[in-house]
């Protein structure tokens, strides 16, 4: 490991307080453009894989994450099941675009309020296509 510039050999004399500031100056700013350049080079890594998604607006045809609620609520092998449920509509979003809200069926015991995370835009196909979603 990097050791700061005045542990790494031993000095016979000490440094001077003006020559002690200064090694000490250096390792701050050393210290300093590491964050930096390992901050920039995990924004990289994180945008690679990410990207932004269109906002989704009410009226859309949304499908809903069904990892969390299958395991427990659902008899068999999660494997085989289905990863999204739906298709269900946007009544709002709200809270800065970050949830929806969602019209389920009459008799699902989900909240309708769900993280946007949670959810994902449904492309139907062009002759099942609803018309008053905006992408």
């Amino acid at each position: 490991p990097r050791l700061f510039p005045s542990l790494s050999g031993v000095a016979d004399t000490p440094p001077t307080l003006d020559a002690w500031l200064r090694i000490r100056e250096g390792a701050w700013a050393e210290a300093r453009d590491s964050l930096w350049t390992s901050r920039i080079k995990q924004a990289i890594q994180h945008n690679r894989r990410h990207r932004d998604r269109a906002p989704l607006t009410p009226g859309c045809w949304v499908l809903l994450d069904s990892s969390d609620w299958r395991g427990r609520h659902q008899g068999g092998t999660d494997k085989l099941k289905e990863r999204f449920e739906g298709p269900y509509k946007v009544l709002r979003v709200f809270n800065h675009n970050q949830n929806v809200e969602l019209e389920l069926p009459d008799g699902d015991r989900r909240h309708p309020s769900l993280h946007v995370s949670k959810v994902k835009l449904y492309h139907a196909p062009e002759e099942e296509a609803p018309k008053d979603c905006l992408e």
